[in-house]
């Protein structure tokens, strides 16, 4: 089984017999033909909001993209101390209200060394170790993958082969791209 630094990827065979629906047919493909990894034991540090789907709907109320713009015009990230080298940006899906249809916490930020040090109005969240789906994102990084995020709710309304935890969902910003991890159960 291939491993790429501390995710061990498992290729699913998934995609395939759902790419027919003809919009943006290479989106769907690459999107939906996603990777089960083992991943996560990442500490996470930067700041936190709360928020439901429904918030988010709508461009007058949704929190995210506020909190994105915030993070980078504020340098937030310059503010975390014991930040690992990589500078990846993290965004964290958490404490879900029983699935994804009512709130859940949104945590942007930095992978770090410990949590003891998160500077006051900040928060921190430990992502345990698990088994995840990798979905690649056609989102532009540094942004809110929204429509990246229904077209992979819509993967999991029509799969039966995984199921997820709600327990903790992230995606990993680079210049080069956005990987989405979404816990599911063994």
């Amino acid at each position: 089984m291939p491993q790429l630094g501390n995710v061990v990827v498992e290729q699913t065979g998934i995609a395939s017999s759902i790419v027919t629906s003809g919009r943006n047919l290479c989106h769907w493909a690459m999107l939906m033909h996603p990777a089960a990894v083992t991943a996560g034991d990442l500490l996470v540090a930067g700041m936190k909001l709360r928020t439901t789907h429904r918030i988010e709907a709508v461009a007058q109320t949704a929190k995210i993209p506020a909190l994105w713009r915030r993070f980078f015009v504020d340098k937030v990230g310059d503010q975390i101390p014991d930040r690992l080298p990589d500078a990846a940006v993290l965004a964290v899906y958490s404490d879900y209200d029983q699935d994804d249809s009512g709130p859940y916490s949104f945590l942007i930020g930095h992978s770090v060394r410990t949590l003891e040090q998160t500077p006051n109005g900040m928060s921190g969240f430990w992502l345990l170790p698990g088994r995840y789906l990798q979905f690649e994102a056609a989102g532009r990084p540094f942004e809110y993958p929204a429509a990246d995020w229904e077209e992979i709710r819509q993967f999991f309304a029509r799969t039966h082969e995984y199921e997820r935890t709600f327990e903790a969902d992230y995606e990993i910003h680079r210049p080069e791209g956005v990987a989405i991890y979404v816990a599911i159960k063994l």
